[in-house]
């Protein structure tokens, strides 16, 4: 899982992290942040669907992958949550602001994971497979992206946001899954296990299944941003006291 190949490139990963993540803040720029946001939303599915596009002008032939068509891996979501976010930037209201937050929340999360522990690339370490290299190049586009939607305040990190945000995410996630779940056995197809309905991602783990998961979810980020809310916020904006004192 971890060879040289595979270290390397988190390590580089991290270091264009770092760098985004250093000019977002020291620019505090609206206008840079939003493009960033952008052109990482745009780059991600450029990258996702260019596959078809090099199998086909470099072998002649090219496979239509099932998670280019449908959404069934939580990464997937991320990518596309990721471009929905950088169209509605200006938008506010709760429906809005949940979007990015839980865009934040779930990329930090599944495309990290996702990248760690890379199942393609772990089976076929070879970075001239260019299938190989778009899963973990848009894995880490979309962290890119995403890491600039928290910085330029786009997402934020609140208690109350984060709980509604991953709740409502991962009630996507479950009708994302069982829709996908669904189409593949309407048609006859074989399991493609859509969110990880059917069985847990790691079968030496089977209870890490997608209930736990869930539950583990809402606790990581309510623990987060108690954390956040205690360095970042005054005593009066933070959770405890917005509920003792709601604004009217």
């Amino acid at each position: 899982m971890f060879g040289t190949t595979h270290i390397l490139y988190m390590i580089i990963t991290g270091a264009v992290l770092f760098g985004i993540v250093i000019l977002a803040l020291v620019k505090k720029r609206d206008r840079l942040n939003r493009f960033l946001i952008r052109l990482f939303a745009i780059l991600t599915l450029a990258i996702q669907y260019s596959v078809m596009w090099v199998e086909y002008f470099g072998e002649k032939d090219a496979t239509v992958y099932g998670d280019l068509l449908l959404p069934i891996y939580p990464c997937n979501v991320c990518m596309w949550l990721l471009f929905v976010s950088s169209l509605i930037l200006d938008n506010r209201g709760w429906m809005a602001d949940s979007v990015r937050d839980f865009t934040f929340w779930a990329t930090m999360v599944c495309c990290t994971i996702g990248t760690v522990f890379n199942y393609n690339f772990a089976a076929k370490p070879d970075l001239t497979d260019y299938y190989i290299l778009k899963g973990l190049l848009t894995h880490a586009t979309t962290v890119y992206g995403a890491a600039v939607l928290l910085i330029s305040g786009y997402a934020k990190i609140r208690v109350g946001r984060a709980l509604r945000a991953v709740a409502l995410g991962l009630l996507l996630f479950f009708v994302d899954g069982v829709l996908v779940n669904a189409i593949y056995a309407f048609f006859g197809l074989p399991e493609v296990n859509a969110m990880y309905l059917l069985e847990p991602p790691f079968a030496a783990m089977p209870w890490f299944n997608t209930a736990f998961i869930g539950l583990l979810a809402i606790l990581v980020a309510f623990i987060v941003s108690v954390i956040y809310e205690q360095i970042a916020l005054k005593h009066e904006e933070r959770w405890y006291s917005v509920l003792k004192h709601p604004k009217r």
